[in-house]
C-alpha cells in the first residue's frame, strides 16, 4: 500500500475519537499518473453503529488537521502553516459551542510540553512507550491490544477493497477474502469495479520479488 497504509495512524486516532469500533468502510483511491504502484490519495468513510469518521489523506500540500464535530458542539486541531503532525507544530486547538469559540491551547504548548523545537507528540510517544513498558511488567493494561491493532489494519485494507470494487466494505473482513490473506497485494484478485484506477492502472501490481 501507499499512503494509507504508511499513515494509518489516522485510522485508530479517528476510531478513538469516535467513541465506537469500526463497522464498514467505502473509499476512493488515486494515483498521480497510472504507472503509480500505490495510491498517492485516499478518501475514506469509516461508519461505526451509530457514527461515521472520514479519514482523507494524500501526499502533498493540502490542508492538515483534526476536527470533531458533536451534538453540542466540535473541537478543531490545527498545525502551523496548514501543516500535518508530526511535521508541523501545533497552531491552535479551539473548541465552538453555544457560547461561541475560544482557543484551549496554542503554539506556547509545544514549547512547554515538547523538546526544544519538536512537536509535543514527543512527549505523547515517552508516555506510550512507558505505557507499554509497565504493561510488559505486569503493572497495567496496554493502551491498545493485538486485536486492536488487527481491527486497524482491516479496516485500512479494507479501505483498499472497497476502492477497487466499489463497494462499502465490512469490519472485520471476510476471512476467506484475498485482502485479509494477502493485504493490498490481494486486491487485483479480487472483482474490481471498471474505473476503478487499480483496474485501469498499475496499482498493487506485484513487481519482482513479488510475482515470482
Amino acid at each position: 500500500g501507499g499512503v494509507l497504509i504508511d499513515m494509518l495512524h489516522g485510522v485508530y486516532v479517528a476510531e478513538s475519537l469516535l467513541g465506537e469500533q469500526f463497522r464498514r468502510v467505502s473509499a476512493a483511491l488515486a494515483t498521480r499518473g497510472p504507472d503509480w504502484q500505490v495510491e498517492d490519495t485516499a478518501m475514506c468513510r469509516f461508519e461505526s453503529d451509530g457514527r461515521i469518521a472520514l479519514v482523507n489523506i494524500g501526499w502533498g500540500h493540502g490542508p492538515g488537521g483534526i476536527v470533531v464535530t458533536g451534538t453540542e458542539g466540535r473541537v478543531e486541531v490545527r498545525y502551523a502553516d496548514g501543516a500535518t503532525a508530526p511535521w508541523a507544530m501545533l497552531d491552535h486547538v479551539s473548541v465552538t459551542n453555544g457560547d461561541g469559540t475560544r482557543v484551549v491551547l496554542g503554539p506556547a504548548t509545544e514549547r512547554r510540553v515538547g523538546l526544544a523545537e519538536f512537536p509535543s507528540m514527543y512527549a505523547g510517544s515517552r508516555a506510550i512507550i512507558r505505557a507499554f513498558a509497565a504493561a510488559v511488567r505486569g503493572d497495567g493494561a496496554p493502551m491498545a491490544t493485538g486485536a486492536d491493532g488487527l481491527r486497524m489494519l482491516e479496516a485500512t485494507v479494507g479501505a483498499y477493497q472497497s476502492g477497487a470494487t466499489g463497494e462499502v466494505v465490512e469490519i472485520p473482513l471476510d476471512r476467506s477474502s484475498p485482502v485479509f490473506l494477502r493485504g493490498a497485494m490481494g486486491v487485483r484478485d479480487l472483482p474490481l469495479a471498471p474505473w476503478s484506477p487499480v483496474a485501469s492502472g498499475a496499482m498493487f501490481q506485484p513487481t519482482g520479488a513479488e510475482s515470482s
